[in-house]
Order: structure tokens, then C-alpha cells, then sequence
């Protein structure tokens, strides 16, 4: 990682991405594709290829790409599991308007599955050598996403976001605490909507360094029954000094009526749905799918710390992080009780203005995770 960002820190912007030196523009069509090494969730290093067409948005934009359309191919030979996953996102669509979708397939064969609520009596590691599964079992996804946003007034907006799956579950182990719960099969197919409202202060969205985005929004799904929940999540950031950011986010959602397993996995953010707690997306110390219930809260802390920077051209640096929150089931209330508090620090590697790499390692009371991931986890 330090090798490639000597290499790339010293390079020309245009030759760092691996464009012909020919000058670019605003409003010019770009095409990159390229192999990567990254993670899938639990289950170690994935080769993957990506590529990415996108439109140069202009100069002073908060966004580096206009329109981007990417794509991504995964396979993690150590445990099987497998993403295909191709998506749009077009933040400058047309004046006030912005649009996002995504559609991917795969499967996840070491997903975590702990058992519903905030189950933190558990101990991993007592059983890892003579039950290696059973607090896992193997998840395939089929997904569609699309989130419509159109800005109001200032910085206020709505967005409307579309969701349709297809989760397969199964069992890896007669005695894994899923096939106890749910038999050694379980295949739920559900849609949903959800509308927002989004108070939106970033002075940019690649690499923020101050502002503050607030969103509050409710969703209505369902599969063989319906559910509904609500949602809340606070972010800022503050530049402490020119090379140190501190940002933090705040989370809670709490579902009722009959939610699937996959609704109570996933917390539908803006244009940006991610896991509950567990991974690079919610709690960087514990493992994908270790807490998961009809609600949650949560936090996550982290100071980020320059160490070479070269302006536009990248940057090189660490983040310390305190991530904290519990799961509920039936039983949601605001409290600070019971919570799991892991903390850690990482790597980051910047190109140019807004490709955001980062390496991180994270530990609670009982476990530890480590991760990567592309883009800031908020």
C-alpha cells in the first residue's frame, strides 16, 4: 500500500488514473477499468475487476463525476463467495435532481448470523475450533435499488428509494444457531419504499472535511407480511486543523410488524444502504452480521490525520475510530445500556481528489475484524 502510494503520489494526476495525457475537461467522457484486491464480507481477499465510465463534472462541483456508471466482479477463493454488481449514480442529473440505482448477485458463504437481538453474551472464539459455523451461514442476494432525490429548498430535499431482493439462505451446520432459528433453508422475497427527508451542509461529497448531513425517513416493505420502520442518521465533520478531520455519525431505526431477516440486516440510508453492526459499514470490531434485530443505535467516532499530503494529486494517512451500539427485538428504547464499544485505527490511502482507500483493524471485548474498503465509511 505505502509502495503504490509513493508511486502514485509522484505521478501526474492524468497518468494516475490511467488516462492518456491528452487534457481533459468538464463535461468530457472518461473509461477506466482495472484488477483489485478488496474483501467480502467474512470471508477474506477477493480478486476483482472494475471498471468505471463516468462525465466529468465541472471544477467547483461537490462531486468529481457528473454521471458515473461502474461496475464490479468479485471472487473470494478462500470461501467461495462471489458479487457481480453494476450501478449508476448521477448526482448532477439535471438542476436540483439527482438519481442512483444499483443491481447486484452474489453470495456471501460466511455471512455472520448470531441470532436476533443484542446478542453480546456470546463468545466466538469458544467454539470456533469444534463448531466453525455456527455463527455462520451462507446468504445469496439478489438486489435492485433506485433512489430518486430532488432538492427542495437550500439544502433541504427528498428522496424516494425503490427496493426489490431475493434472500437464499442456508444452513452450513445442523447445529448453527441459523438452522436452530430457521431450518436449514430460507429464501425471502420483499420489496420496499422508503422516502426521506435529507438536510444536506457537505462541502463536498468525496472528501469531505466540514459539514453536516441529517436525514430522517420511514419505509413500508413486505414479503409474505408487510413492516414498516423508521429511520434517523447524523453525520459531521470538523477540520480540527488542515490535516486533521474529525467526523462522527449518529444511528436508529426500529422496525414493526413482520420484518424479514434480510430488512433487519440492512439500514436504508440515503442513496447509501449498508449493514448493521458489523464490518466496514456500522462497527469496524466485529465481524458482518454479528448484531441484528428490529432496531438499532448506534455511533461511530474517528479522527482522520494526513501524514504525506499532496494536495489533488493524493494523500497518505491514518484513522482512529471508537464504533458503539447495540441491536434489539421487540424491545427498541433510547439507552446506552448494553452497548458494544470496539475501537481501532487504520490505513488510508487518497488518489487524486476523491479515491479514498482504506485498511483498517478494529477490537472489542471478545473479537476483532479486519477490513477494507473504497470511500469513507461516512
Amino acid at each position: 500500500m505505502v509502495l503504490v502510494a509513493g508511486v502514485l503520489l509522484g505521478a501526474s494526476p492524468v497518468h494516475a488514473q490511467g488516462i492518456s495525457a491528452r487534457k481533459t475537461y468538464p463535461g468530457q467522457w472518461l473509461t477506466s477499468y482495472y484488477p483489485f484486491v478488496a474483501t467480502l464480507p467474512n470471508n477474506g481477499p477477493s480478486f476483482e475487476l472494475r471498471a468505471q465510465h463516468w462525465q466529468m463534472a465541472p471544477y467547483e462541483s461537490r462531486v468529481t463525476a457528473g454521471i458515473l456508471f461502474s461496475g464490479r466482479a468479485a471472487w473470494a477463493p478462500w470461501g467461495g463467495s462471489w458479487l457481480v454488481d453494476v450501478g449508476m449514480n448521477a448526482p448532477l442529473l439535471s438542476p436540483g435532481w439527482r438519481l442512483m440505482a444499483d443491481i447486484r448477485a452474489g453470495t456471501e458463504t460466511r455471512y455472520g448470523y448470531y441470532g436476533l437481538g443484542n446478542t453480546t453474551g456470546i463468545d466466538p472464539d469458544a467454539t470456533r475450533d469444534t463448531e466453525p459455523y455456527l455463527y455462520r451461514v451462507e446468504r445469496g442476494l439478489y438486489a435492485a435499488t433506485v433512489d430518486l432525490t430532488r432538492r427542495i429548498v437550500g439544502p433541504l430535499g427528498v428522496s424516494v428509494m425503490l427496493n426489490g431482493a431475493i434472500a437464499d439462505y442456508t444452513s452450513l451446520s445442523p447445529s448453527s444457531l441459523f438452522e436452530l432459528g430457521f431450518g436449514p433453508e430460507l429464501k425471502q422475497t420483499e420489496g420496499s419504499v422508503t422516502g426521506a427527508l435529507v438536510f444536506d451542509l457537505r462541502d463536498n461529497e468525496y472528501d469531505t472535511r466540514k459539514g453536516l448531513v441529517v436525514e430522517a425517513g420511514g419505509q413500508y416493505g413486505g414479503s409474505e407480511r408487510n413492516y414498516s420502520r423508521w429511520y434517523g442518521i447524523a453525520r459531521g465533520w470538523f477540520p480540527a486543523t488542515k490535516s486533521t478531520v474529525l467526523a462522527a455519525r449518529v444511528f436508529a431505526t426500529n422496525i414493526g410488524g413482520t420484518p424479514t431477516l434480510l430488512s433487519q440486516e440492512v439500514v436504508p440510508g440515503w442513496e447509501s444502504p449498508y449493514a448493521t453492526l458489523g464490518g466496514e459499514d456500522s462497527h469496524r470490531a466485529l465481524p458482518y452480521g454479528r448484531l441484528t434485530g428490529s432496531g438499532l443505535i448506534g455511533t461511530n467516532v474517528e479522527v482522520r490525520q494526513d501524514i504525506i499530503a499532496k494536495g489533488e494529486y493524493g494523500a497518505l494517512g491514518i484513522v482512529l475510530f471508537m464504533d458503539a451500539g447495540r441491536s434489539f427485538l421487540n424491545d427498541f428504547q433510547v439507552t446506552l445500556d448494553d452497548w458494544t464499544v470496539g475501537g481501532g485505527g487504520g490505513l488510508v490511502l487518497r488518489i487524486l481528489r476523491g479515491n479514498v482507500f482504506i485498511l483498517t483493524y478494529g477490537i472489542s471485548k471478545n473479537e476483532s475484524h479486519v477490513g477494507f474498503r473504497t470511500g469513507w465509511m461516512f
